[in-house]
C-alpha cells in the first residue's frame, strides 16, 4: 500500500464511493449496450429516475448521473462524465491503497 495514504475511515469511504461509481457506470453501460442491441430505447435518465423513485435505491448519486446522462446524451460511461470524473479522481489513491491491502492481506 501507499504510505501516503492513511488507511483511517476516511480512505475506506472513499474505496467504497470510486467502487460504487464505478458499478453503476459499469451496470448503466451494459443497460445502454443491451438497450441498442434489443432496440429497447432504454433513456438512461428515466432508468435513473425511476431507480431513484423506487424503494430499493435511494442513493443521491443518481441525481448526480442523471444529470451527466441528460448533459450528454451520447454519454458512453459516467466514468467521462466530467462531474463524475471529479467525484473519482481525488479519491482514486485511496481506492488503490484499499485494494492494495486487500491484495496484501489475501483478501
Amino acid at each position: 500500500p501507499d504510505a501516503r495514504v492513511p488507511l483511517d475511515a476516511a480512505s475506506l469511504e472513499g474505496a467504497l464511493l470510486c467502487a460504487k461509481i464505478c458499478s453503476y457506470a459499469q451496470g448503466l453501460a451494459l443497460i445502454r449496450t443491451t438497450s441498442a442491441e434489443k432496440g429497447w430505447a432504454a433513456a438512461l435518465p428515466e432508468v435513473l429516475d425511476c431507480w431513484r423513485g423506487g424503494c430499493i435505491i435511494r442513493a443521491g448519486l443518481l441525481t448526480v448521473f442523471r444529470d451527466a446522462c441528460l448533459a450528454d446524451p451520447a454519454l458512453e460511461n459516467l466514468l467521462l462524465a466530467p462531474a463524475v470524473a471529479a467525484l473519482v479522481a481525488p479519491r482514486l489513491a485511496q481506492w488503490r491503497a484499499v485494494v492494495a491491502l486487500a491484495v496484501t492481506r489475501g483478501l
